[in-house]
């Protein structure tokens, strides 16, 4: 008998027969036949019942044996007599098989060396051509069972006993199921599958992951019909691993697009979980995600960063950019904070502890120690007690021989979370914990579930943002320097990432730092309106824009409503306006009528953009020139509204008994240009009044033009007697649309006015002796009010305002009291002479009247009005 003995060499496996049914039989631990197949039985003569149960050996012509290997399989060939006594030379091979209660049984295949693999296809074809093929390849009949394999292919798979079993007896019916909806396509329609790549493990790393790509095709006969089917397998792992981590790291350069560093760092975890690692922990620095100036690393102090992105596989990515859980704290000589220090990764290795870290952990469950190996002690990061679940940390278990393709999502598996217990019978669900160096996590650590992890930097220039952890379940292959070089390429990519994201989050809280000192914080209209207001920036982005609102307390209980509109939107726009802004302030504190406060304004413009187009860039403040602004003051005792306006569009008002009209002002033109006066009107406005102030992004888009817009906010406050916030949100809701091409601001302003109680006015005669009656009237009203405590104070003022407006003013003049949030006390006369505040020289016999009312009173003043001027004093109410 001529053996050929299965030690690894690339043997072709011989089928058993007829593609149809390979000849098979069965035997016992002593050699004996216990199975017979009816493709034997055509093969030697032999029927069942005289062949059961007798010495396979007896079968082999010339007294040879059966070969019994102990393990592994045996091929060769053999003379075996046939039961007509004439002898055939078969090719034989013995497989071992495990057998029940532990006894050893063989399944020996016997096929004539005459007969095809199948028809049509040559042995010695495939034995000269494919024996030392270094590719995986087999044969399958019609019914995808095997009838043909290569040595290749069982040393690709670790799988041997294949020659007369399907894909499903042969690999898990999941990871098979795929396999075989692509086989049975191909032999119904006969078109090759190129490239089918699937998931399985080999015999020397059962526990690994590897990528095969197989190409099947059938096979025929010379009418066309198909005999089976053909498929060549081939390992394309490293190939797969290249382009997977390439696809990897092109993720990592496009994530981060909303630019919210939190959101950056969880894009970043999910990449990496579960295909390059269990666990993955980002670690950024406060003012990363707060947008603030990034300190440098000193290796002298400890190293503070917040957990941004927490991802298990399994689980969902967990942040806690505001919770004291995500905060963690490096000694200085800890493995972090040298790794942030140098720049450069680490691979694995045992926690840099400090040796009373375990006591003090135990000792104080809420801390965690990170070691100092120079004996300058532990370090504690304090846990909240009670910490969320979703801060426990979970390492999902990969399963390396998951089935189907690969050519769909290769993150589309699931991964099982595994639970286990440390020593002291706590409970934690996963393996990757915590972190060997000591960092803060909300559960323990069983340090013996996880391959030495991978920590790198992340780093923009030679600024660091944060550290990137990645660990491994020990069930995975550890990781290699080769993992390490991929981590680092990936944080570099990923740092691109987060410093765009960093740089958008701290130009924003500029930005925002800026709209809120140059926007008012709280609009108040006192007693003499309510008031409600809204603002939106077109771009969103920086958060600013170029259309403001303000309200202004004026003397004589008046206010002044202001809305304005500056050229363009965003920072340079919100710069424009906080100077035009400022400007109005400092021209509303003269007490301006409003048509002059438009001409200085005006001036103003002027002015600034000729000093800034003698700058050294020329730009100047784009977007003062052609800006425009309505400017409105209410008199709630004469119940009188005065409005100018400088190209902007003119409000809307709302008679209390809900008639909305737009009012015929003159409209100016725009800040800058000085090309056509200012002119102001006056009209009544009732108790009640509603006078709604904005600009033109809230009317007018690419949708409707400015006058159906203004139609439709006069349909939406017909009810004045609706609350304003609500006006306001109804006005918004109806007028906006997103995305917002330019600024929009809206002003609502309801009128109240004084009752006739808290107002005392009162003639004055041209004679010095009217001053005692003046101060009588006015202690008069103050007891009326109950204002005893303001008699002192109220006489100086009253004798030394009328006194000045008799000695150097015209008739008539008048005394006022208002009673509002302050006393104010006004002395009107006919003259033009503006007061002037001296100060006198000890030797002065007078001239020390105003100083003595600028003392004695809250703030004091004068304006101009149409029949001369006005003095006014404010008092404290007490």
């Amino acid at each position: 008998m001529t053996t050929a003995p299965n030690d690894g060499s690339a043997t072709p496996r011989r089928p058993a027969g007829p593609a149809a049914s390979p000849a098979t039989a069965l035997l016992d631990g002593a050699g004996d036949v216990i199975g017979w197949s009816r493709a034997a039985e055509a093969l030697l003569g032999y029927p069942e019942g005289e062949i059961l149960d007798r010495p396979a050996d007896a079968l082999l012509a010339g007294g040879d044996r059966v070969p019994r290997p102990e393990h592994g399989d045996w091929s060769g060939i053999a003379r075996v007599r046939h039961r007509a006594g004439h002898d055939l030379r078969l090719g034989l091979r013995v497989c071992a098989m495990g057998g029940a209660a532990g006894r050893e049984h063989w399944l020996m295949t016997m096929f004539d060396l005459g007969e095809a693999v199948l028809p049509g296809v040559n042995r010695s074809l495939l034995d000269g051509l494919l024996a030392h093929l270094p590719i995986g390849m087999a044969v399958m009949d019609t019914e995808l069972r095997y009838t043909w394999v290569n040595d290749a292919l069982v040393r690709a798979s670790g799988v041997s006993d294949r020659l007369g079993r399907t894909l499903g007896a042969v690999f898990p019916s999941e990871q098979a199921a795929a396999g075989e909806v692509a086989m049975r396509r191909v032999l119904e329609t006969g078109t090759p599958c190129i490239d089918y790549e699937y998931r399985g493990p080999i015999l020397s790393d059962p526990s690994g992951e590897h990528m095969y790509a197989a190409s099947f095709f059938r096979l025929e006969d010379e009418d066309n019909r198909p005999t089976g089917l053909c498929y060549l397998v081939l390992d394309v792992t490293e190939r797969w691993r290249r382009h997977h981590r390439e696809l990897m790291l092109g993720r990592a350069r496009a994530c981060g697009k909303q630019l919210d560093p939190v959101r950056a760092a969880q894009e970043l975890a999910e990449i990496c979980v579960p295909d390059f690692a269990d666990l993955v922990s980002v670690e950024l620095a406060d003012a990363v995600i707060e947008g603030g100036e990034i300190p440098a690393v000193s290796g002298s102090e400890p190293v503070r960063l917040r957990r941004a992105a927490h991802l298990a596989a399994g689980e969902a990515c967990v942040s806690f950019p505001g919770s004291a859980n995500g905060a963690v704290e490096y000694g200085p000589c800890s493995r972090a904070a040298r790794c942030l220090t140098d720049g450069e990764g680490t691979l694995g290795a045992p926690a840099d502890v400090h040796p009373d870290a375990g006591a003090a952990a135990r000792g104080h469950p809420g801390t965690t120690a990170v070691g100092d190996p120079r004996g300058t002690g532990p370090v504690r990061t304090a846990t909240a007690a009670g910490a969320d679940a979703d801060d426990r940390e979970h390492a999902g278990a990969a399963d390396p021989e998951s089935a189907g393709t690969a050519g769909g999502d290769v993150e589309g598996r699931e991964h099982a979370g595994a639970a286990g217990g440390d020593v002291e019978g706590r409970e934690h669900a996963g393996a990757a914990g915590g972190d060997v160096d000591g960092r803060e996590h909300a559960g323990p650590v069983d340090e013996d579930a996880c391959h030495p992890p991978i920590t790198v930097p992340l780093c923009a220039g030679a600024v660091s943002l944060g550290l990137v952890t990645f660990r491994r379940r020990r069930d995975r292959d550890p990781f290699t320097p080769e993992d390490l070089a991929f981590a680092e390429e990936f944080a570099v990519h990923g740092s691109a990432a987060l410093a765009a994201a960093h740089r958008f989050a701290q130009e924003r809280r500029i930005s925002l730092s800026l709209q809120r000192s140059l926007l008012p914080g709280r609009l108040g209209g006192d007693e003499a309106a309510e008031i409600a207001w809204r603002y939106f920036p077109a771009s969103q982005e920086a958060g600013v824009g170029g259309d403001w609102v303000d309200v202004i307390p004026l003397s004589g209980a008046r206010v002044a409503l202001v809305v304005g509109d500056v050229v363009g939107h965003g920072v340079g726009a919100a710069a424009a306006m906080g100077r035009l802004r400022a400007a109005v302030h400092t021209l509303a504190a003269m007490d301006l009528p409003p048509d002059e406060l438009l001409a200085h304004l005006d001036d103003f413009v002027t002015r600034i953009r000729a000093e800034q187009s003698c700058g050294t860039d020329g730009t100047g403040l784009m977007g003062t020139l052609g800006a425009s602004c309505m400017y409105a003051v209410y008199d709630p005792v004469d119940r009188t509204c005065t409005l100018a306006r400088a190209a902007h569009p003119a409000p809307v008002i709302v008679r209390p008994d809900g008639t909305a009209f737009v009012p015929d002002l003159p409209a100016g033109s725009p800040l800058g240009t000085g090309s056509v006066p200012f002119e102001a009107v006056e009209m009544d406005c009732p108790d009640g009044s509603l006078v709604a102030f904005f600009t033109d992004g809230l009317v007018e888009d690419r949708h409707k033009d400015m006058e159906e817009g203004v139609a439709r906010l006069c349909a939406l406050l017909g009810d004045p007697g609706a609350p304003l916030e609500r006006l306001c949100d109804d006005a918004v809701d109806a007028l906006l649309s997103r995305p917002l091409h330019d600024d929009a601001a809206l002003l609502l302003a309801r009128t109240t006015s004084f009752p006739d109680s808290d107002v005392a006015v009162w003639e004055i005669p041209g004679d010095p002796a009217a001053v005692r009656e003046a101060r009588a009237l006015a202690n008069r009203q103050l007891d009326a009010w109950g204002l005893d405590d303001l008699r002192f104070a109220t006489e100086l003022i009253v004798s030394e305002l009328v006194t000045n407006a008799i000695r150097y003013g015209t008739a008539p003049i008048r005394l006022r009291l208002i009673r509002h949030h302050v006393l104010t006390c006004e002395v009107l006369d006919g003259s033009s002479t503006s007061p002037r505040l001296r100060h006198a020289r000890t030797t002065d016999e007078g001239g020390r009247g105003l100083f003595l009312v600028a003392q004695a009173s809250r703030r004091w003043g004068y304006r101009y009005t149409g029949s001369g001027k006005s003095i006014w004093v404010e008092q404290e109410l007490p």
